[in-house]
């Protein structure tokens, strides 16, 4: 979600006594997480979150007064923007991650960026996790893969867009949330809202949303290459016909602008063009 104005959700926080993170819980739904950005890789700090704004924005203090914080690499639908209104799953969004860190203390982790073009502080957020392999959390990730939120990355904060695209595909392939029948992405999702004031292009490998001349696609309705099970990455060779690339790339949000599985090297919108 882009820039705010007004606070959706504002429970007030009651500062932990110690400075460790907080323990997370996430759905049974979602699984464990290993690999890549299961688990802080540089060092962290640790904040009290005062109060959650949206799916993707919340305001946290470091000792030194308060401050708005946008999670790295994943974008959750409005509830908040000016003169916008509020999208599907917006609301569901905010509330998950609410109950994810409302009141807690987190241990902030930061990419390069320090802040975005809106002077928000830019950070992975993590809570402790006795359940997960690392005993980490991401909030972010859990978002992504609970298919509140997309992926929208934007240099040089990337180091863990390749887990947060596994993430996504995830809750793709299970039809969660943004992904769900019938749900469909807003064609003007805001692709700028987590770029820094250095950036003046999105990376290449941003999250699906639809285009505005293509109807949503059901997450049940798309071709499915032979195995592919919705975490795993494709290429053309997977493919026996250019009808068959195209269906899948716009089924999983595909568009000029947002190329997922790297099929549209031209980016013109068609997958996959050598195949007959």
């Amino acid at each position: 979600a882009a820039a705010g104005t007004s606070s959706a959700v504002t429970r007030s926080a009651e500062p932990r006594p110690s400075g460790t993170a907080a323990t997370g819980t996430a759905p049974a739904t979602i699984g464990t997480f290993s690999g890549l950005c299961s688990q802080p890789t540089s060092a962290t700090q640790t904040a009290t979150v005062v109060r959650v704004i949206d799916g993707d924005t919340i305001v946290v203090d470091r000792g030194k007064g308060q401050e708005h914080l946008r999670y790295i690499g994943m974008d959750t639908p409005e509830i908040v923007k000016p003169d916008t209104p509020v999208q599907p799953f917006g609301p569901q969004a905010a509330a998950a991650n609410d109950a994810l860190v409302s009141g807690k203390t987190v241990s902030l982790e930061k990419d390069v960026s320090e802040v975005d073009q809106y002077d928000r502080l830019l950070r992975f957020v993590w809570l402790r996790a006795p359940t997960q392999p690392s005993g980490w959390l991401m909030v972010d990730r859990v978002l992504l893969r609970e298919g509140l939120a997309k992926v929208t990355t934007f240099p040089p904060d990337v180091k863990c867009v390749d887990a947060f695209l596994a993430d996504q595909r995830y809750a793709q392939a299970r039809g969660l949330g943004l992904w769900s029948d019938g749900a469909g992405l807003e064609a003007s999702a805001p692709a700028s809202a987590s770029a820094p004031a250095s950036a003046s292009a999105p990376v290449g490998l941003v999250g699906p949303r639809t285009t505005a001349s293509a109807a949503p696609t059901s997450s049940a309705a798309f071709y499915r290459p032979p195995g592919w099970d919705g975490v795993s990455d494709v290429d053309c060779s997977d493919f026996k016909t250019h009808a068959q690339a195209q269906s899948f790339f716009v089924g999983t949000g595909g568009s000029r602008t947002n190329d997922p599985y790297r099929l549209d090297s031209d980016h013109d919108g068609q997958a996959c063009e050598s195949l007959p």
